[in-house]
């Protein structure tokens, strides 16, 4: 995870995660830390209102992005022909079909 720290920081953004093992006291032996891990390491101990605000809601939004994959038609791997420019607009309709599908199974049949 070290690396994608590393990753987030480049572009301005700052990686929020619990740490793997919960209990855990030091950062491990032989290896090199991001200075942004150990960052939010620290912040993780005395977390200010939003991190305990984000991390409460994490559940609902990793729901909410396996929800937009595990249908037939869901948001999965990009095919071959999606690169570059066609991505946003590819992800942008695989959200639009499944907000469809949810509208349409919350409607009542009409009988």
């Amino acid at each position: 995870t070290n690396p994608l720290y590393d990753q987030a920081a480049d572009i301005g953004r700052t990686l929020v995660t619990p740490r793997r093992f919960a209990k855990a006291k030091g950062l491990g032996q032989s290896r090199r830390h991001s200075v942004h891990r150990v960052a939010m390491i620290d912040r993780r101990v005395a977390p200010s209102n939003f991190i305990r605000e984000l991390m409460a809601n994490r559940r609902a939004v990793e729901t909410r992005f396996a929800n937009l994959t595990n249908f037939g038609g869901g948001l999965t791997h990009l095919p071959p022909w999606v690169r570059g420019r066609r991505v946003a607009p590819y992800v942008t309709a695989k959200i639009a079909i499944r907000l469809a599908r949810d509208h349409l199974r919350k409607q009542k049949p009409v009988a």
